[in-house]
């Protein structure tokens, strides 16, 4: 029996689409669950800090500016990024790259033979690091 054969009320389009619904809401889940532990105001505080530590408290450091993806935009920029790319890609480079919430992103949504992140800042290469290891 064909699985479309088990849902006579969806056609195979509206199936496509509950599927790709259905894997993008695990993949989410999977991104909230690794980050469970790595709130964005403690990443942004240690990187605060660190870069006062660095430069000096309230100096204006413009390459050390802090950001995070927001996991369904980030989604749909790699979609967008890699349509035409012959898969799977070789490599994904992600240059400041924080806690990893990128690097990911990317793992889980897209086939990449290798994703390595660049960062500077020791304390968060180290909330990298014990993502990685979770």
């Amino acid at each position: 029996m064909d699985i479309l054969s088990r849902f006579p009320e969806h056609s195979s389009d509206e199936m496509i689409l509950l599927i790709r619904e259905r894997i993008s809401h695990f993949q989410h889940e999977l991104f909230q669950e690794t980050f469970s532990d790595c709130k964005i105001e403690a990443v942004h505080e240690a990187s605060q800090k660190e870069i006062d530590g660095l430069l000096g408290e309230g100096a204006i450091a413009r390459s050390f500016m802090y950001g995070e993806i927001e996991f369904f935009a980030f989604k749909r920029i790699l979609r967008i990024a890699t349509k035409n790319m012959e898969l799977p890609i070789r490599k994904f480079y992600d240059l400041g790259s924080g806690c990893g919430r990128a690097i990911v992103t990317a793992a889980l949504c897209c086939d990449i033979n290798e994703l390595i992140g660049i960062e500077v800042l020791t304390s968060l290469h180290e909330m990298a690091e014990n993502i990685r290891e979770k």
